[in-house]
Parts: structure tokens; C-alpha cells; sequence
């Protein structure tokens, strides 16, 4: 890493092996710089369009398309997303597991909606933090990881009671699928990245 700006220097604290920062505005790109490898073992230069996963950040990219949709009218913060996506309609609360480790559930107190889903309060969970979750699917059976039946699970508290790291982002892009009739990909790419080309 020969580059001696702020991020280069905040890439060589955090020893990654490498990364791309740009930075985007209304006018176009106001920075790009790629560091580092894209693969360490080949020395595979890292490059400004070398694909990487961005993991969660796709959360605030998903919820701006969904407010866009809002804006417009075609989807409502506080009505009941069940309406919208069948699979939380009559949304079910996880009290625990009998002695035969089978699920015990009780109607929510609420219906969810897409304010819950975008804050994080719906209820829900990740497997792969919270451990009811992950009993859960061992009882039921476990999904197919990336597939729609991987995000349907009971909750863990009632809609609007506290808030909780999850899958409500997933269900805002399914959302956003079953408002416009569009792959999440295909609105997004259309509506978000569109505009800054």
C-alpha cells in the first residue's frame, strides 16, 4: 500500500489485506482508491470494480429503496405488512420449547409493519446470533441458506417492543419485490444507482 491518504492509513491499522473506498455524491465520484489484494495467495491486485461483499451495508441501501416506495405512495410505514407478504401476516411469538424441544408459540400482541421491519423492532431474529432461532430451525428443520424460507421464523418478541439486530431488512427487500413487481436487484439498480451514473 503505497497511497498515503486517510484511508490507506486506516486499512494498514485494521491489517487488511485489501479494500476500495469511494466516496458518492449527487454529482458523481468524488474519490476512489483501491489497496492492497484481492487475493493474497495469487497477489491479485485489488481494483476499483473488483466485486466484494458488502454484507449488512446492503441495509441502508435496501431501506432507501423502500422509502422511496413510501414517498410514492406504494408502500405504507405503518400498515400491516402481512397484507403485503402472507408470510408475516398472524405473526406467531416463540415462548420457548417444550420438554420434546418443540416450538411453543403465542399470537403477537400486533401486526407488523414495515416501520417495525425497517427499525429493527418486528421481533426477529439472526441464527446466527440468537440461539432460539437456531433451536428453532433444529426443531422445524433447517432452510436452505439464501432462500426465503431461511428469514421465516416466529418471533422473538412482540412488533414495536424493543429492538433487535435481524432479518427485517431481507423482508424490506421482499417488500419492495412484491410492491413493484421487480427483482430487488433490478429496482435498486434503477433507482438508486441510476441516478448517480
Amino acid at each position: 500500500m503505497t497511497s498515503s491518504t486517510p484511508f490507506a492509513a486506516a486499512v494498514s491499522k485494521a491489517n487488511l489485506p485489501g479494500a476500495v473506498g469511494i466516496i458518492v455524491d449527487r454529482d458523481g465520484v468524488r474519490h476512489a482508491e483501491a489497496l492492497g489484494h484481492a487475493d493474497v495467495a495469487s497477489g491479485t491486485p485489488m481494483q476499483i470494480d473488483t466485486l466484494c461483499q458488502i454484507a449488512s451495508m446492503t441495509k441502508a441501501l435496501v431501506s432507501a429503496g423502500a422509502m422511496q416506495l413510501v414517498e410514492q405512495g406504494r408502500l405504507k410505514l405503518d400498515a400491516d405488512i402481512g397484507t403485503l407478504l402472507p408470510e408475516l401476516a398472524n405473526p406467531q411469538v416463540l415462548t420457548g420449547f417444550d420438554t420434546a424441544g418443540q416450538p411453543q408459540l403465542r399470537p403477537a400482541a400486533r401486526a407488523i409493519t414495515l416501520r417495525h421491519l425497517l427499525t429493527h423492532t418486528a421481533g426477529l431474529g439472526y441464527f446466527f446470533i440468537h440461539p432460539q432461532v437456531l433451536q428453532y430451525f433444529g426443531a422445524v428443520g433447517m432452510p436452505v441458506p439464501g432462500t426465503r424460507a431461511a428469514v421465516t421464523m416466529p418471533l422473538m418478541f412482540d412488533p414495536g417492543d424493543r429492538w433487535e439486530y435481524s432479518v427485517a431488512t431481507d423482508w424490506v427487500g421482499l417488500a419492495i419485490e412484491a410492491a413493484t413487481g421487480e427483482r430487488l436487484n433490478d429496482y435498486l439498480t434503477a433507482n438508486l444507482f441510476a441516478p448517480l451514473g
